[in-house]
């Protein structure tokens, strides 16, 4: 008797703590999908308003980077809890064969090739000549192509892709588009018409919205066009009338939103977009029953209309810019590239950027081992804007490119064959899965269920937006929604799709590359990888995202200051606690240069002399970690330059150096190399300058 009551309390305890922690991983559940939806809804609409930052877009990278790394850091311990707390779940070991995982699923070969892309990148990160730069970024506004952004963005594709796999979380997905959408469209609408009380969007010619850059607004209205017309699906009921009005005044603004964004990229990736819509609904054998989407569509351009006419501040360049989208490429060959817009620049930056894939220089001299893997895994994330002018045609723009203007090219430069290989089998699986939708559902006889709205309002989002990507200059602001919306497809596969294929296979020997752990294996492998991801995930988000962020919201704050003494102690210490950004380390560079300056003037020599060398300690501190960087070289060859004519010759012989590396680091910004040849005779090198003029006059 005492027995059984003894296993019958224990049975108890058992059932209570089991309960418990499913209750637990419900909740961790719920939490990651609040955070995924939030960390999608806020990175298009945050920015740095009424200057709370001084970077427009840091808001935007840090919001991402956390609710990635809360999205890692609770899923890992939501898969590790119920093994702690269950003897059941510790008792269970692991077994996993790769090929009989994906077989013909090209939903799992989405992931597949999702996963490798992410680890290639990891690799062309080690092999970088700056490896900091490629893992944390270069450019404070040049956000999506270093591995912290693309590890982030992978993590929000697969907890799409793992968690979304119902009908109320995917509709909660495309609910989250079409309203960050159109508070977007909204914003920039009223930009247009000179109204911008919370940034400095008003009177630009193109609007830009909360994105910072007219493309990547653009960009955004591809996306969320789509999903706010297949929402016109979703309408039931007596009420109906009213969501298609809502709808139908959504579509109008997004679409005036993409006018006065003034791509011609964006354009072009609308209407295909548009069509990819119509196509798969004519494919499935429900284009009539697409009725609510015309009538919102239809309403929606009505809209648009009506804005897009409306008398504004500025004027409407959207004629203007599809006029013109061919001028651009005649006369090609000659112009600067400043001069040069639309077709015509990007056909100049496109063969550029051939050219140093064909070459794979980089801005110094490596290793034979490095120089060989170069091809394969290319020059780095993040370092196209330093191997660039290394083989750019000369001319004196000062445009600094820092983007091959097409995704697949940036990749084949900074990831190499291996990225480029990677992404375009990315492209075409995503390709194949909408095309396999067609089939699955246009087999679903009736009215469009759920399912195909879902498939309506992301593939032609997806479409549209792989289109765009072949012009433009993707970063985090859309970037974000373009992996959640890969991860849905993935998501909608594992639901609609026939799980045949995966039966037979299930059936199959095992391939060289299954593996097994045991129990006690699997739970130490779980919880050493949470510990680390969790680890990992709070130093960066700490010692990188958080330090940044005070740092620049001490920098906002100096800006304001009432006295001169207080702005420059604040401007001070925010570049003192976040070094390596440019802008605090250029801008503070300035400040004491021009100071420097003044106090010649004045007489004042001794001040003089200090502040030019605190400036000048600023910019070697810096190059410490980016010596590659343009801005800085060229700015220390002048503040080098300077010193040497106050007196201080000891640095004649490195301003010579310097000079000397500035002409094999940029041959292809000639105005920068007129400054280097313009001011050698100061140094006393009357040969060097001859010998500079002659190479600028014979690059011209």
């Amino acid at each position: 008797r005492f027995w059984r009551s003894y296993m019958t309390t224990l049975t108890r305890r058992r059932n209570q703590q089991r309960a418990e922690t499913e209750l637990i991983v419900k909740r961790i559940d719920s939490v990651i999908l609040l955070v995924t939806l939030g960390t999608l809804f806020l990175v298009p609409v945050v920015f740095s308003f009424s200057g709370f930052v001084a970077v427009f877009n840091e808001l935007k990278v840090v919001t991402l980077h956390l609710g990635a790394s809360l999205i890692a850091i609770l899923w890992l311990w939501q898969i590790v809890i119920p093994r702690m707390g269950s003897s059941a779940a510790r008792a269970s070991g692991s077994s996993f064969d790769l090929v009989l995982w994906i077989g013909r699923d090209p939903a799992r070969w989405l992931v597949a090739l999702m996963t490798v892309w992410l680890v290639s990148q990891t690799v062309s990160t080690l092999l970088s000549p700056l490896p900091m730069i490629s893992l944390l970024g270069a450019e404070d506004n040049r956000s999506g192509y270093n591995l912290y952004d693309n590890i982030s963005l992978f993590v929000i594709f697969a907890v799409v892709a793992a968690k979304f796999r119902s009908e109320r979380r995917l509709k909660l997905l495309i609910y989250t588009l079409v309203a960050s959408g159109t508070l977007t469209a909204v914003y920039g609408t009223s930009q247009h018409f000179g109204w911008d009380p919370i940034g400095n969007g008003d009177g630009q010619s193109r609007v830009w919205s909360s994105f910072g850059n007219p493309l990547n607004f653009g960009a955004y209205m591809v996306m969320s066009i789509p999903a706010t017309l297949a929402a016109a699906l979703m309408s039931k009921g007596d009420r109906r009338h009213i969501w298609l009005g809502v709808l139908a005044l959504a579509v109008g603004f997004q679409i005036s939103g993409l006018w006065f964004s003034g791509g011609r990229g964006p354009y072009v990736a609308f209407l295909a977009a548009l069509i990819a819509f119509g196509g798969l609904g004519f494919a499935i054998d429900r284009f009539k029953a697409l009725g609510s989407s015309g009538i919102v569509f239809v309403g929606g351009l009505i809209v648009a209309i009506v804005v897009i006419v409306l008398p504004a501040t500025q004027d409407d360049t959207g004629i203007a810019r599809i006029i013109s989208a061919g001028d651009g490429v005649i006369g090609i060959e000659s112009g600067e590239l400043d001069e040069k817009t639309g077709l015509a620049a990007r056909l100049e930056i496109w063969g550029n950027a051939f050219d140093t894939a064909a070459v794979w220089d980089t801005p110094e001299d490596e290793s034979t081992f490095n120089t060989a893997l170069r091809p394969v895994f290319g020059l780095g994330p993040d370092m196209f804007v330093y191997s660039y002018p290394l083989v750019a045609d000369p001319g004196f723009s000062t445009n600094l490119v820092d983007h091959a203007h097409n995704f697949g090219l940036q990749a084949l430069v900074e990831q190499g064959f291996v990225g480029l290989l990677l992404v375009s089998g990315i492209l075409t699986t995503a390709l194949v899965m909408i095309i396999r939708f067609a089939h699955i559902m246009k087999k679903r006889s009736g009215e469009p269920d759920i399912w195909v709205v879902l498939v309506l309002a992301i593939a032609p989002a997806v479409v549209g937006k792989l289109i765009e990507m072949q012009t433009g200059v993707s970063r985090v602001s859309e970037l974000i929604m373009t992996f959640a919306l890969a991860g849905a497809l993935v998501a909608i596969w594992a639901v609609v799709s026939s799980r045949q294929e995966s039966t037979e296979q299930s059936d199959s020997h095992s391939s060289t590359l299954a593996f097994s752990l045991s129990a006690n294996a699997t739970s130490t492998v779980n919880i050493i990888v949470a510990l680390l991801v969790t680890s990992a995930a709070l130093i960066a988000l700490f010692s990188w995202d958080l330090r940044r962020t005070i740092a620049s919201l001490n920098w906002s704050s100096a800006i304001n200051a009432t006295s001169d003494i207080e702005r420059a102690t604040g401007w001070f210490d925010a570049q003192a606690d976040a070094p390596e950004r440019p802008l605090f380390t250029n801008s503070l560079f300035i400040e004491l240069f021009n100071a420097a300056i003044d106090q010649r003037n004045l007489g004042s020599e001794e001040d003089a002399l200090q502040l030019m060398h605190t400036a000048r300690n600023l910019l070697l501190d810096f190059q410490e970690r980016d010596r590659f960087k343009r801005d800085v070289q060229i700015n220390l060859f002048v503040t080098e330059v300077t010193l040497v004519q106050w007196g201080q010759s000891e640095l004649s012989d490195i301003a010579v150096e310097r000079s000397e590396s500035i002409f094999r680091l940029y041959p292809a910004y000639l105005s920068m190399l007129q400054i280097v040849a313009d001011r050698m005779s100061i140094l006393g090198r009357d040969d060097l300058a001859e010998t500079y003029s002659q190479q600028i006059k014979a690059a011209r």
